[in-house]
């Protein structure tokens, strides 16, 4: 690996993490189907706007805004993470992301909650059919 801003892995992660952004802010689909779609088609554990409401959506901002400085626009934050963020929408230190936070749900992933839901039958054909 060579030495540039960024672990390879959270370059990487902060890349799906803004284009899921981009996808709710354009209403292509809601953040929950949004990491559903990447726990079922693509194994991750934890959705990208899951691990944005982790990690903290003002840090998320910070974290985007110094890899644009040095990579340029594809780094660019989508203009909900700066309104979310002026708003004091941070996630789950604030109770409030992407996600709803309660107390008893701070571990749990969105898709646990879906496991559970009337809807997890159609929402998983849905997504076969997008899918593949």
């Amino acid at each position: 690996m060579t030495d540039t801003a960024g672990f390879a892995t959270t370059r990487l992660g902060l890349a799906i993490g803004l284009e899921a952004m981009r996808m709710a802010e354009e209403n292509v689909a809601t953040p929950e189907d949004i990491d559903f779609g990447m726990n079922l088609r693509h194994q991750h554990a934890v959705g990208p706007l899951h691990t944005t409401d982790m990690v903290g959506l003002d840090v998320r901002l910070a974290i985007a805004e110094h890899m644009e400085r040095e990579f340029g626009p594809r780094f660019t934050p989508p203009q909900i993470l700066r309104d979310m963020v002026e708003a004091g929408k941070l996630g789950q230190k604030t109770g409030g992301g992407f996600f709803v936070w309660r107390s008893e749900f701070l571990c749990a992933p969105p898709r646990l909650h879906l496991v559970n839901s009337p809807t997890r039958q159609y929402r998983v054909s849905v997504l076969h059919d997008l899918l593949g």
